[in-house]
């Protein structure tokens, strides 16, 4: 009986919702070095909402382009269909099961010689 008490907690533990990446996300939020980033289109409208979708077999859309991707623990890795070769690199967190935060950085070239690193991160939420 107390073999039976012990699986019963186990199993009611490892059964905890978990985030899936599936179906369409959309960016809530940008942020670069700690700033929000407000996206206005060249007339001053806001910019197209941004939606990112996880498919079956690790497909996912990501700014119209078809991208495989391979999640571990704390990282999300976008990778090229064709080639298999990284694309993008994110630390990711799970903030709840419908939503995430990905931190990435760009390199951005200044000069022939000088490049600087922005950090950027940004948060998502499932679409219903």
């Amino acid at each position: 009986m107390r073999y039976m008490f012990l699986l019963f907690i186990l199993l009611s533990c490892s059964s905890k919702n978990k985030l899936k990446l599936e179906g369409d996300w959309k960016l809530d939020k940008l942020y670069r070095e700690g700033e929000e980033v407000i996206c206005k289109t060249a007339t001053g409208d806001d910019c197209p909402t941004i939606i990112t979708s996880y498919r079956s077999d690790n497909l996912l859309f990501y700014y119209g382009n078809l991208l495989k991707y391979k999640k571990t623990n704390d990282s999300l890795f976008y990778l090229n269909e064709q080639t298999g070769k990284i694309q993008n690199a994110f630390r990711f967190d799970e903030i709840d099961t419908h939503n995430y935060s990905l931190v990435f950085i760009r390199k951005l070239k200044i000069d022939s010689i000088e490049t600087k690193e922005l950090t950027y991160k940004s948060f998502w939420t499932k679409e219903k």
